[in-house]
């Protein structure tokens, strides 16, 4: 991990928290701030997650690289969107009421479900050739029960994010905000090591999956 990728996450940590407590002062008015603030981050997180997983396999970035990566990424995170829809209408068709558990259930049943194409993105990043989900699938044989696990971790650590609804004061505010900045930090992290983890195992498994592109960086020799 190179030492910026553990300053952006402080970055967006902080940036958490100020907006946290923007959104407090506020009250549960919907600001200008509050909306653009998820996209801002999901662009940010988007664009940092690939140069610093290409930068732990060093190897160089490239905007296409980066534009295939954000792709996998996005048809992952709209997976997850459509398999939530699909369980609350299930559920309200059923006659359930529709409340967070509803919401939380079917996100932690694609988290295992998906958990074995974790290393898509990275594969659709080095490399040229679009990599069929299959020969991912097939790839993470060996170690998937590893990938659920830590897919399950990944989707229960946002629902322990404190509420800022519920806040009186200023300094439970403060450690709520600095709480949910933290979670925040830390599953950026998390994210990286097991996406990288992911693929380097999973490169073990299936040498189809052997990067064409950007070539790998050529290291500085010590002086």
């Amino acid at each position: 991990m190179p030492r910026w990728g553990f300053v952006y996450a402080l970055l967006t940590g902080l940036f958490t928290l100020l907006t946290d407590m923007l959104d407090w002062r506020n009250g549960p008015s919907v600001s200008a701030m509050g909306a653009v603030t998820p996209v801002i981050l999901m662009i940010g997180d988007l664009a940092a997650s690939y140069f610093i997983m290409m930068a732990m396999l060093r190897r160089r970035g490239s905007v296409r690289g980066a534009f295939r990566f954000a792709t996998a990424c996005l048809l992952l995170i709209a997976s997850l969107i459509l398999f939530i829809v699909l369980g609350v209408l299930v559920a309200a068709v059923s006659g359930f009421d529709v409340d967070s558990s509803i919401v939380y259930l079917p996100m932690f049943v694609w988290a295992i479900l998906a958990s074995p194409l974790t290393a898509w993105p990275v594969a659709r990043a080095v490399s040229a050739h679009p990599k069929p989900l299959p020969l991912i699938w097939r790839a993470s044989r060996g170690h998937r029960w590893i990938l659920a696990g830590a897919a399950l971790i990944s989707a229960v650590m946002p629902t322990l994010s404190p509420d800022m609804s519920t806040v009186g004061q200023s300094l439970e505010a403060v450690l709520r905000a600095t709480g949910h900045s933290a979670i925040d930090g830390i599953m950026f992290l998390l994210g990286l090591c097991v996406s990288v983890t992911a693929w380097k195992l999973a490169l073990r498994q299936e040498s189809a999956l052997t990067p064409d592109l950007p070539r790998p960086a050529a290291r500085k020799s010590p002086r």
